[in-house]
């Protein structure tokens, strides 16, 4: 067995790893650096016209020359879930491999809706596989197993081979009580642990140094709740949250509801996400909810509802990172029609992603907002992803032979190897991979 780590090995973003069993080569994620990306953009340039060279060049997605040697083995890639850090890079990388995508249905659909949007086409084929299934690709069995994230339908990826198996935790949570979906399979990810096979686990490392349980979605609806019915006083009201946090979004329809209020999801990424998810029967919004994803259509919809009357709306817009151009945005500086008022609320339900840019821009969104006398809430949010507690009780279950830290830097990875040798591991079997490293499993 080899295991190569491609992008996100040192970085926050821009997943992608290998692993070969016996002759087979399956790639695990293929996703944008979104700091990269963002400086990028800030430069003057565009992810729809740079082009392969130059976004590796710019470090926004993962060299995969890293791997060339192995491009012949490649048999599949298999993506664990649809967020961008894991799935962005894939219109840039896949035609390099003759070798299907391999995902979710609402994680392909979500492929397919970037693709479409940017006029893209693959030679890959494109295949829907429900968690809870497997196929097998040459010599290799790959199963996905239903776990908890930030959106729905996020899958652990298991690698069975004669020479034992190999999980991919990269993004997950331990959520006993899922506002969306079914808590994780944790009957199939004992069961495998008890054959005694897992040689390797690469293991999301972001929050390995938290020192507790990551909170159930449960809490952050119970926030949620808090703030959008008890201090609703009338005013407008705007909520930021990721546009594929799917059930954030259901919570938020469920407390409009309850306060009179229509839900009015605005920008491009909504319409992304929840088509996708409506598509495949992943949420069932329907009439309770309207979508206004571009330019046209949010000012449009912005005239109806400033004449109709704020206070029967919950306006969900993109911006939570405070990108000038997002919805809110706009919206603060008045290039939309729309004019905020003393005491009308902000709510932030969600957290910065902890890069410069993103950093900076919030912190200036948040000061405008404050200036012109508005409510602000911040961090009405639960993490995606696995604290210091969950990572110990998910490598209890599988008892694996070796570690392998991945999404994050040095000090991430710290933690992970500071916990395994808690747990009795030797340092000699958690490996510190950095972009391009590779190790041998024998």
């Amino acid at each position: 067995m080899e295991i190569v780590g491609v992008g996100g090995y040192g970085e926050v973003g821009r997943n992608m790893s290998l692993a070969k069993l016996g002759n087979d080569a399956i790639i695990l994620d293929m996703g944008f650096n979104i700091q990269k990306l963002a400086d990028l953009e800030e430069s003057g340039g565009n992810r729809l016209t740079a082009g392969r060279k130059s976004m590796i060049k710019a470090e926004a997605i993962p060299d995969d020359s890293k791997i060339k040697s192995y491009k012949d083995n490649v048999k599949a890639i298999a993506i664990s879930h649809c967020h961008l850090d894991h799935c962005g890079a894939i219109p840039y990388l896949a035609n390099s491999y003759k070798a299907p995508i391999i995902g979710t249905p609402f994680t392909t659909e979500v492929i397919k809706n970037i693709l479409s949007e940017d006029n893209i086409s693959l030679q890959n084929k494109i295949r829907s596989l429900n968690n809870g299934n497997s196929v097998k690709v040459g010599d290799v069995e790959i199963e996905l197993i239903n776990v908890t994230h930030s959106t729905p339908s996020t899958s652990l990826i298991a690698l069975h081979s004669k020479e034992g198996i190999i999980i991919y935790g990269n993004d997950f949570k331990l959520d006993n009580h899922p506002i969306l979906g079914q808590k994780p399979d944790y009957s199939r990810i004992k069961e495998i642990g008890r054959t005694g096979k897992v040689r390797a686990v690469i293991l999301d490392a972001l929050y390995s140094n938290t020192e507790k349980k990551t909170p159930s979605e449960l809490v952050a609806r119970e926030m949620l709740k808090e703030v959008m019915i008890e201090e609703d006083e009338g005013n407008a009201m705007v909520v930021t949250c990721f546009a594929s946090h799917l059930a954030r979004i259901k919570s938020i329809i469920d407390f409009a509801s309850k306060i009179n209020r229509r839900v009015v999801l605005m920008g491009r990424s909504f319409l992304k996400y929840v088509s996708a998810a409506e598509s495949v029967g992943v949420t069932h919004y329907g009439k309770n909810v309207d979508i206004a994803g571009y330019r046209n259509e949010i000012k449009k919809k912005l005239g109806k509802i400033q004449k109709k009357g704020l206070e029967k709306f919950v306006l969900v817009a993109t911006g939570g990172q405070g990108e000038p151009n997002s919805v809110l945005g706009r919206m603060e500086s008045g290039e939309l029609p729309f004019t905020f008022s003393r005491d009308d609320m902000v709510i932030f339900s969600n957290r910065i992603i902890p890069v410069e840019p993103n950093i900076r821009h919030r912190k200036m969104l948040e000061k405008k907002l404050v200036d012109n006398g508005l409510r602000i809430f911040k961090d009405v949010h639960a993490s995606g992803h696995c604290f210091k507690e969950d990572l110990r009780d998910f490598i209890n279950m599988l008892n694996p032979e070796h570690v392998i830290p991945c999404q994050g830097t040095q000090e991430h990875f710290n933690g992970v190897l500071e916990l395994a040798v808690e747990m009795g591991y030797n340092k000699k079997n958690v490996h510190m991979l950095k972009d391009g490293e590779k190790i041998k499993i024998l």
